[in-house]
């Protein structure tokens, strides 16, 4: 008798679960659907299967005849629901079951990580049907221009801009300025989804964390409003703070992301992440004390804001000027003066030049993250300032401390 491959058993059963993770969603549904939990099973399990069987014979026919089968059954479940039952016709289903038949194969041949990330980013999506039904109401034809401008700006402009600096000085890189104007566009709208699905979700207090991704200044002088008006102090004291929380975390992650080899990860990882601890502390403090966050408009109507990420990209072109040239004339500390002056209009663009700077050897990975935090407490700073002079003393006094904690945190780690 010849023994059984445990490796076939084994991609067999992993094929059967994937097949029934969906198949569990496909059940719930509240309309009928014609493949359900066993279909879906044996469909996946059924792909592996013929990977096996192709592998024993060392013949590619039964996989070519497998995805032949899958095909036609996707293209039975349409014609019965348009000709048999005359329902309103949907393509989920049989687009679900051809691509789960995929990932039976995929499985069969060992890609368990593409198989396993392409179901749960189909389950994702189908049990967020509704979900996505609101936010796509939500987008007009505006936005469908935006989207066609940003396509444009990242796959036709971008590529024929030059790589290097177009003055004599070197300091003028208009193809990572237009980089970074993109990055901010993708960022805006990841965010503009992520805003809508947390007012859902959750709260506008995960809306102005979320919110701060994009702009954390926007979400404070909002809330500056709110409270020069006498309303809702704990919602915009709570909401300002996660802001910032969450633009120190961004900070961060893209002073990482940008930096070569990762280098910043080193001199930014404890000081940062011990200031977004002492302000989401804050933050539950007062939420625990507050009885609502109440119901705010972060004013986020379009995904794209092309003048706000125009500006950045302006800004951080002046900021990498003037931190290249005060590197040179007035060594490091001129690059540090410029990263704080910067930081009051823009921190993210002092990251994206503190990376640069590092990438160019002009300073070191402790010197680079020092310029960071310098945006980062100027950006605090700001709110401050914005909320003194929009008439918002008690928001002012309140953010007093958390912020002079949150910069101490930070400088006092880099520095010890």
């Amino acid at each position: 008798m010849e023994p059984v491959d445990p490796g076939i058993l084994k991609e067999i059963l992993v094929a059967i679960a994937l097949g029934a993770l969906v198949g569990i969603e496909r059940e719930q549904a509240p309309d009928r659907k014609y493949a359900g939990i066993r279909t879906l099973s044996i469909l996946t399990a059924s792909g592996a299967l013929v990977v096996g069987i192709g592998e024993m014979v060392q013949s590619a026919a039964p996989v070519l005849i497998y995805l032949a089968f899958v095909a036609i059954l996707s293209l039975s479940i349409i014609y019965v629901r348009l000709e048999v039952q005359d329902s309103n016709i949907g393509f989920t289903t049989s687009t679900t079951v051809f691509l789960l038949g995929l990932v039976g194969v995929l499985v069969g041949y060992g890609r368990y990580f593409p198989a396993v990330a392409i179901v749960l980013i189909v389950v994702f999506m189908l049990s967020e049907k509704e979900s996505f039904q609101r936010y796509v109401a939500r987008f007009h034809s505006d936005d469908l221009s935006d989207a066609i401008t940003v396509g444009i700006l990242a796959l036709v402009i971008y590529p024929i801009l030059p790589e290097g600096a177009v003055d004599p000085y070197g300091v003028l890189f208009l193809r990572k300025a237009l980089l970074f104007v993109i990055l901010i566009l993708m960022v805006q709208f990841a965010a503009f989804i992520s805003l809508q699905w947390w007012k859902i979700r959750i709260g506008m207090l995960a809306a102005a964390a979320v919110g701060g991704v994009v702009s954390s200044l926007a979400v404070a002088t909002t809330m500056i409003e709110y409270v020069a008006k006498g309303r809702l102090s704990d919602a915009a004291y709570s909401a300002t703070l996660a802001a910032s929380v969450a633009m120190i975390a961004r900070n961060g992650a893209l002073a990482v992301a940008l930096s070569p080899g990762f280098r910043l990860l080193r001199p930014i990882i404890v000081p940062f992440g011990l200031a977004v601890a002492v302000g989401t502390g804050f933050v539950v403090m007062n939420c625990r004390r507050a009885s609502s966050i109440g119901e705010l408009d972060f004013g986020t109507e379009s995904p794209f804001s092309f003048r706000s990420a125009f500006q950045f990209g302006v800004l951080f072109l002046a900021i990498l000027m003037l931190s290249e040239l005060a590197t040179t004339y007035l060594s490091v500390f001129g690059a540090y003066g410029a990263a704080f002056l910067g930081g009051f209009g823009s921190s993210t663009a002092v990251v994206a030049s503190a990376a640069t700077l590092l990438s160019a050897g002009s300073m070191t990975e402790t010197q680079a993250a020092i310029m960071v935090s310098l945006g980062i407490i100027a950006s605090l700073l700001s709110k401050l300032f914005y909320s003194e002079v929009g008439g918002a003393r008690q928001l002012t006094l309140r953010l007093l401390a958390p912020y002079a904690l949150m910069g101490a945190t930070i400088l006092g780690g880099l520095l010890l």
